[in-house]
């Protein structure tokens, strides 16, 4: 909640954070400088171009995309992505790098009241098989924040089965 406490910090101008108004406006003056500086160094010198997706991604790892010997294969993106620690749409940053965020993957909404209303959305998708057509098929409904029905009751789920996976252990 850094921005927060930084707004009531600079609005308080008795505070013992800051320096006096003079010095506090050349402070604030040498941070903006600087920020230009290194937005420049990141982003170009064309100030219209530096959105904050050009700086922002997010990545959709795959567990066996942490083994040197499967780097990129299974992961997907970088992808640009709207949001920071501060609004609805939940993003932040891995450490101080903008290029490198995290999100909630998964988000639902149920009405206890009414199952059959349920909806959620997964991304990248419902598959972690390379090569599945729902290997990645949900991350631009992710991204546009869209839903799927989640279906309760075994009729319901019959109607909207494509295909099904049946496990057996090994006798």
């Amino acid at each position: 909640q850094w921005p927060a406490v930084l707004i009531r910090l600079l609005d308080d101008l008795n505070t013992f954070w800051l320096p006096t108004a003079y010095k506090r406006e050349s402070l604030i003056c040498q941070v903006l400088a600087d920020s230009v500086v290194e937005l420049r160094g990141l982003l170009g010198d064309k100030p219209e171009r530096w959105t904050w997706g050009r700086l922002h991604k997010i990545r959709f790892d795959h567990a066996f995309s942490s083994r040197p010997s499967f780097g990129q294969l299974f992961s997907l993106g970088p992808f640009s992505i709207a949001g920071d620690a501060d609004t609805v749409a939940q993003a932040s940053m891995v450490g101080d790098d903008p290029g490198d965020n995290i999100a909630p993957s998964y988000r639902q909404i149920i009405d206890l009241g009414n199952l059959d209303q349920a909806i959620a959305i997964y991304a990248p998708g419902q598959s972690g098989q390379i090569g599945s057509p729902f290997y990645s098929d949900m991350i631009e409904s992710w991204f546009d924040g869209d839903y799927y029905t989640m279906t309760w009751h075994t009729d319901s789920v019959k109607k909207v089965t494509d295909e099904s996976l049946t496990l057996i252990p090994a006798q």
